[in-house]
Parts: structure tokens; C-alpha cells; sequence
């Protein structure tokens, strides 16, 4: 199991220093999705994050971005899948440059879940479960399905999101899913977004120490 986190939409000076920690906390993907922001403000956000630090983000937009910034990856919104040539050939293009850029999407529909997953390096499911940010935005899969769509599947690239926090995360394993997306229960609680972190890496690695401890009782009997 692995753990992102995306962006808010809206925050910007609070935000960053609490990204920076992040990144001093271990965290190894974020999503910075901010669509209503111009090149210019997506730059000098990324100028304030330290630069051994830039190969752990992923873009939203100005995908261009990667040329100048040695980034992690790039995220295709439902915008770009509309204009499916052109985004290809960017994506192409960028890849040639830099063959490790990670290329990922999201999905709201189990019919597509693998056919992207099979296309993109990883992909995020959502709804999961009730949006924390969204007021009135439930969950859209029955976990049942869920659980039987990824098995069907046989990837672990695909991601939760949606309602996600540390009390999900054994939930989402068990679902079959390979990570976990957090967004809501990082910039929209009373808790410091380190500290929300902090817990959900508590409980995956909990539960990894669970299947070991586990694990070795069976083979001692």
C-alpha cells in the first residue's frame, strides 16, 4: 500500500510550508491540482518547494512543467482525455525526454477501471467513500464491486479516493487496492495535515507488521 496526497483546490501560503513537511515526513507522491491557477502561480509554487523535493510531485495542469522542473509525473484530468490526440502526443513527447515521468489518471466508472489501469502507470478510484471535502458527495460503488472489479483486474496500481482517512485504510487494502489518495482529511480537518499523515502511515504499517507477525506463526507451526 502506498500513500498520496492531493492538493486543495484553494489554498496556497498555508499550504505550502505544510507540503514541505510532508515531504519531511516521508511522503513520496503529491498531487498539486490547482485548476484555477495560471502558469505563473503554479511556478512560483513550485519555486517555494525545496528542489530535492520536486521528483515527488505530480501535476494537474501545464504539464509542460516537467520540461523545466524535474518532476515525478503528470496527471490527466477528464479535460485532457477529451482531446485524445494531442495529449498523447504531448505525452509522447514528454516521455521521450524523460522516460521515468509517471503518467496517471482518475476514474468514476468501474467499466473503465481496466482499460485505464492497463494504459496509465497508476489510476485513482473515486468516489470510494463519503467525500470529506464535497458536502453531499457519497460514495458510488457498492464495495462488493469494487472488491470483485479489482481482483478481475490483477493490478495494484490502482488508488482510492474519495472519504479516505486513516480509520479506510485496512478497508481499502482488503478492497484490493494497491494505495490510497488523501485529500479531504488532510486540508479540510482540525488536525495538522502532518499529523493526519502520520496516522494513516501508522495504521498501513501496522498492518504490514500484523501480516508478518502472522506470516511467521504459521510457519513456526
Amino acid at each position: 500500500m502506498q500513500i498520496l496526497v492531493i492538493s486543495s483546490k484553494e489554498k496556497y501560503r498555508s499550504e505550502v510550508p505544510n507540503v514541505i513537511r510532508l515531504f519531511a515526513a516521508g511522503l513520496e507522491i503529491f498531487h498539486l491540482r490547482k485548476p484555477r491557477f495560471s502558469l505563473k502561480r503554479m511556478e512560483d509554487y513550485l519555486d517555494q518547494i525545496p528542489t530535492k523535493y520536486h521528483n515527488r510531485i505530480v501535476v494537474h495542469s501545464f504539464h509542460e512543467l516537467a520540461k523545466t522542473y524535474d518532476l515525478r509525473g503528470i496527471h490527466l484530468t477528464k479535460r485532457h482525455k477529451k482531446t485524445r490526440f494531442s495529449t498523447a502526443w504531448r505525452c509522447f513527447l514528454l516521455k521521450l525526454k524523460k522516460p521515468r515521468l509517471t503518467i496517471s489518471t482518475s476514474c468514476h466508472d468501474l467499466t473503465k477501471l481496466d482499460d485505464y489501469s492497463s494504459k496509465y502507470d497508476y489510476v485513482m478510484l473515486s468516489p470510494v467513500y463519503d467525500s470529506i471535502s464535497k458536502t453531499g458527495r457519497q460514495a458510488a460503488y457498492a464495495y462488493g464491486t469494487i472488491k470483485k472489479t479489482i481482483k478481475e483486474i490483477g493490478r495494484n496500481n490502482i488508488y482510492a479516493l474519495g472519504g479516505v482517512n486513516a480509520s479506510k485504510i485496512e478497508d481499502t487494502e482488503l478492497l484490493g487496492f494497491g494505495g490510497v489518495a488523501l485529500l479531504g482529511s488532510v486540508w479540510h480537518s482540525n488536525k495538522n495535515p502532518v499529523d493526519v499523515y502520520n496516522e494513516s502511515v501508522d495504521v498501513m504499517i501496522g498492518r504490514k507488521q500484523s501480516k508478518i507477525e502472522t506470516s511467521s506463526a504459521k510457519i513456526e507451526v
